[in-house]
């Protein structure tokens, strides 16, 4: 386990898991983990704050901590992956050579893009999390309830991917969170509590 542990990746360690492993042997695993855990919980509570600071402040490209795009030739080598594990079904994945230029130049073209200031936040985990936050307590603060149950789903989905592994490096794991934040920006915005027409801009009641 000190081998494969790594803070911001969690793969080498799942690979360790044993398929075959009997529910007494999990069990047992867990009470490990449990004993461990009221032993030195400081140093829990480290490892979790350590795995997760990506998804509270976003990474600068200035200081050197540059966040890892989701290039190509990442998806190329899992597409061989996939095509070795299928190869007894006759099944193999791959992108067309003809694209190839047409690809490398739409990727340079996005990393070019997004690598101007300001710009590099949006391929951010962090910024996602904290406008998913300030905009629940916008609308607790103005008691918009329409808006506290559509930001439901959105605080759900990103708990999940804050308990998970997952270190805030990939921003494919938070994206439906940044789909969904703008149209709940907008229904926050114009869904403005309405006045009666009974009533007066000073709270006064109107003539009948």
């Amino acid at each position: 386990l000190p081998e494969a542990y790594n803070i911001n990746l969690s793969d080498k360690i799942k690979d360790l898991y044993r398929q075959d492993s009997t529910t007494e042997e999990v069990l047992q695993y867990l009470k490990a983990w449990a004993q461990m855990l009221l032993k030195h919980p400081m140093t829990y509570v480290e490892a979790f704050l350590d795995n997760k600071d990506l998804f509270l402040y976003p990474s600068n490209p200035e200081t050197g901590i540059i966040k890892t795009g989701f290039y190509y030739q990442l998806s190329e080598a899992d597409l061989r992956v996939i095509s070795e594990n299928c190869e007894a079904y006759g099944i193999t994945v791959f992108y067309p050579e003809s694209l190839s230029a047409a690809r490398n130049t739409y990727e340079q073209f996005r990393e070019s893009i997004f690598s101007l200031p300001c710009l590099w936040l949006l391929t951010q985990c962090a910024p996602v999390v904290w406008c998913a936050v300030i905009l629940f307590f916008y609308a607790l603060q103005k008691k918009k309830r329409e808006t506290l149950l559509l930001s439901i789903p959105l605080l759900l989905q990103i708990l999940v991917v804050f308990v998970s592994p997952m270190d805030g490096n990939s921003f494919r794991y938070i994206y439906p969170a940044a789909m969904y934040i703008p149209f709940l920006l907008l229904h926050a915005v114009c869904n403005s509590p309405r006045r009666t027409d009974s009533a007066s801009p000073l709270g006064l009641s109107s003539p009948s």
